[in-house]
Parts: C-alpha cells; structure tokens; sequence
C-alpha cells in the first residue's frame, strides 16, 4: 500500500518550515520509529520519524526545502495490502445490491485502517516528545560541532529545554576530564 508522508503540523502560527535533511534514501528498508527527516521551523528543529514499515519509493521534496505543514514530501510502499473489488474476485459473482455492500464495507474498512494509523502517527508524536529532550536549534548545532551527545544533558532552559549555555557546560565539563586524564 502506498502511504505518504506528509509534514508535521508544527505548532499553529507557523506557516513555512524548511526541509533540513532527508536521514533515508529513495529504495531504503524503513522500519516504524526511523528518523527520516529534519524539519526547521525557526524555533526548533524537528526530527520526523516513520511511522510504518516500508520502502522509501519516493523522496518528493529534497533537503533545504521550504515546505508546508501537511505538505506530503515522500511516498513509502507497505506491504500491507488493502483489498480491492476486481473481477474474478472479492465481490465479483455477487448480486449488485451486495457488490455495492460489500464495497461500501472495503471503503469504511480503509477508512477506519487510515484513522487508525494516524492516530497510531499522535500517539507517536506524543511519545517522542516525552522521549527525546527538547534543544534549541542554537544548541543542537553547536553540539554537532562539538560532536557531543545531549541525550544525557539537563536543559536550564523553559520546560527544560537545552539551550547554548548549557552544551558549553558540557563541552567544557568534557573537555576539562580530558586534560585530567593526560
């Protein structure tokens, strides 16, 4: 089944977000949970994650991007197949009052599997905001410069976020261990 994926509603006022860089390529084996993508909306950088297990198949809209929030910017294939009403099978042979039925019963089944799966993308999100500490873009370039991991970092900033103070803190609580040890 080909699913897209689509940008994540980044809070409400924010219209344009630029699509930093694709972590996936077209043709990659994506499990639920991988990063595909980072998104900056000015304010944080997001990490966008599968939620489905696929093939990338298509990548629509490349790194440094400027997208909207919905916007689909990839397709990935599944390999769960919806049913389909063709001849020679499914509803095929059936009086037509009970073809119309049984398609009708196909078309609210997707709907319900496509509801389903969104709320399954919700509760993901949710989840991944309480897993993974909040860091301002500042902060988490200034990380990857210093090639520092800041999974373990407390953020000082508001609602704990990890601001630039706080991986300087940290570069220079490591670099300090550094020279001890020489």
């Amino acid at each position: 089944m080909r699913v897209e994926v689509l940008v994540p509603q980044i809070g409400e006022a924010v219209a344009e977000l630029i699509l930093l860089a694709w972590h996936k390529h077209v043709g990659d084996k994506i499990e639920k949970g991988d990063l595909l993508f980072e998104i900056d909306s000015d304010k944080a950088i997001v990490e966008v994650d599968a939620f489905v297990d696929g093939t990338l198949t298509q990548i629509i809209e490349p790194d440094q991007s400027a997208v909207m929030p919905q916007q689909v910017v990839a397709i990935i294939e599944t390999d769960n197949a919806v049913p389909t009403v063709e001849s020679g099978s499914g509803a095929a042979g059936l009086p037509a009052s009970l073809q119309e039925t049984y398609e009708d019963n196909i078309s609210v089944a997707v709907e319900a599997s496509a509801a389903a799966e969104q709320q399954e993308v919700k509760l993901a999100d949710a989840q991944r905001e309480t897993a993974r500490p909040k860091i301002s873009p500042k902060a988490r370039r200034l990380a990857k410069r210093a090639g520092l991991d800041w999974n373990g970092i407390s953020g000082s900033g508001s609602d704990g976020m990890i601001i630039v103070s706080d991986i300087e803190r940290a570069i220079e609580a490591r670099d300090e261990g550094i020279h001890r040890s020489k």
